[in-house]
């Protein structure tokens, strides 16, 4: 540790401050062999709350001691500027991970880690060889895996490019296709994959816009890794569970934690995030002010997972019976090998900014800007955000080859190139009644009318069926929607459903954009009526 500046004593208790480079002005407590850390405001605002976080640090004060410290903390008036790591991420030249490893430049002096670290994250197992050779390696070829875990280096070099705001890429695809396992296999590169004693490097999204919110120091300058979106909030109906989670977007994207206790103002935290659902943000939000929407989508890119075998892989390695049998073998190697990678990146480029951080800044736009001539290729417009999004991941594979962090035979333009294409027919769709209509028919409890009887149906539950199958005279296989219920799971669907391209499937009663129709015994009801594609007559 670093001798004290100009500190106060008492006994064998040794107070001093400092002020990190956000502006806060800190408070360090050394006592016997213990030393904490808690910021200079707090002794004025919450004795009970600093005196917890201290004693967490190892340093317990009670009676006198404390009365002594305060008094002592009350005399100071230096606060030299020093290095020292309020969280994760950059400080200065070198960079911190949440369990407290500092990388440096070679020949200088480490930051103090003045946060509280977390030993579950960022976990050690197996090697870097192994990761590679086990891990990346059987990836070669399968777009969005690979995609993925080169974006798995990108949060690390975002405060490098001219983006103002984070970004984050949403794996969205049917249950069981796969999108859990390329977050598994992305969160390998930084730690653990599974819920163990020894911790894993994702988080679950059961949890609130607050708790997510807190989530954004811990991640500071590395990637997020949110496991089901469909958690999120689900307890809400669809209409406000769209609502918060477009909010998340726009709080992701400032990346400000204002739950931060004791900072002299917000500090913005930069990262990019990886989040996995059944059904798409536009698909959740369609219907909505179109620029609302479309700032939503610039932040938060739609990788969709095609509705094939192969769920999120190209194809099937020679030697696996099937998609699951390789995720499966994967997942274990992930779980062998794993936090190595984020290492291997973080040494090399913490002492290649030092040698040079103008050159390593024209490295890093030279790939970008190779990225943006192909991408231009295919939209004819590559200067956008969500280009530069995809260019940046580009980048960070690029320079993870070259540092050993990534296999250096990989050919990551064309896994860039592929999901942004991918990306770009997806949103030349959005928002299409049939792309929500399949989300719709996704969700549990849809009944089919040809096989069930629902004949007590009273008007509660036939507003909690998400939708009905049923065939009609001509044949033909229907979708009825009760209005009330498709409102609450398509905002907009009114204007949706006029649409060219489905207008022709929409069977109604004149001006009415209803048509009569037994679902339950006795009765009809009024209800928005789709002839399914390739049904009609």
């Amino acid at each position: 540790m670093r001798s004290p500046t100009n500190p106060n004593q008492s006994a064998n208790v040794t107070v001093r401050g400092v002020t990190a480079a956000s502006g806060t002005q800190w408070v360090n407590i050394t006592k016997g062999l213990s030393s904490a850390w808690s910021p200079h405001r707090s002794f004025a605002t919450d004795e009970r709350a600093t005196r917890g976080r201290l004693a967490e640090q190892g340093v317990v004060l009670v009676a006198a001691s404390w009365r002594q410290a305060l008094e002592d903390v009350s005399r100071l008036e230096d606060f030299p500027a020093e290095a020292v790591a309020e969280q994760p991420g950059w400080v200065g030249a070198s960079f911190a991970l949440p369990d407290g490893t500092i990388f440096s430049p070679e020949g200088s002096q480490p930051p103090q880690i003045i946060f509280d670290p977390d030993a579950s994250r960022c976990g050690l197992s197996g090697s870097m060889e192994g990761w590679i050779q086990r891990v990346a390696r059987p990836l070669d070829g399968q777009s969005l895996p690979m995609f993925l875990l080169m974006a798995a280096f990108a949060a690390p070099i975002i405060e490098f490019t001219a983006r103002s705001e984070n970004f984050g890429f949403e794996v969205v695809g049917r249950p069981g296709c796969g999108k859990s396992t390329s977050q598994f296999l992305m969160s390998s590169a930084l730690g653990g994959i599974r819920n163990t004693s020894a911790g894993k490097y994702w988080i679950a999204f059961d949890t609130t816009l607050d708790g997510l919110e807190s989530a954004m120091q811990e991640h500071s300058s590395l990637p997020m890794i949110i496991n089901e979106a469909n958690l999120f909030y689900a307890h809400l109906s669809e209409k406000a569970r769209a609502t918060q989670l477009k909010a998340l977007v726009f709080r992701l994207a400032q990346g400000h934690d204002k739950r931060r206790y004791g900072a002299e103002k917000p500090q913005p935290h930069r990262f990019v995030y990886v989040t996995s659902s059944n059904v798409s943000l536009a698909t959740m939000i369609a219907g909505e002010n179109g620029d609302v929407a479309d700032a939503a989508f610039d932040r938060l890119m739609t990788l969709e997972v095609p509705d094939r075998c192969t769920g999120v892989f190209d194809f099937i390695p020679e030697g696996y019976a099937n998609a699951e049998a390789f995720a499966n073998r994967q997942e274990k190697a992930a779980h062998r090998h794993h936090g190595h990678a984020i290492r291997q990146f973080l040494a090399e480029l913490v002492n290649e900014r030092a040698r040079g951080e103008k050159r390593l800044l024209r490295q890093i736009d030279k790939h970008m800007k190779a990225f943006r001539t192909k991408a231009a290729s295919l939209e004819g417009v590559s200067t956008g955000r969500v280009a530069e999004a995809f260019a940046l991941v580009y980048a960070a594979g690029k320079l993870a080859q070259r540092y050993g962090a990534l296999p250096n035979d990989w050919h990551c333009g064309r896994a860039a190139l592929a999901c942004y294409r991918q990306m770009l027919e997806m949103s030349k769709r959005r928002p299409s009644f049939d792309l929500l209509l399949d989300a719709v028919l996704r969700k549990p409890g849809v009944v089919d009318l040809d096989c069930s009887n629902v004949e007590r149906l009273d008007d509660n539950a036939l507003a909690a069926i998400p939708a009905f199958l049923k065939t009609n005279r001509n044949g033909q296989r229907e979708v009825l929607f009760h209005p009330p219920t498709l409102e609450e799971a398509i905002p907009g669907w009114k204007a949706l459903i006029n649409a060219d391209g489905v207008r022709a499937f929409h069977t109604h009663d004149g001006d009415r954009l209803t048509k009569k129709r037994p679902v339950r015994s006795g009765t009809t009801d009024r209800m928005v009526c789709i002839v399914l594609p390739g049904d009609e007559n």
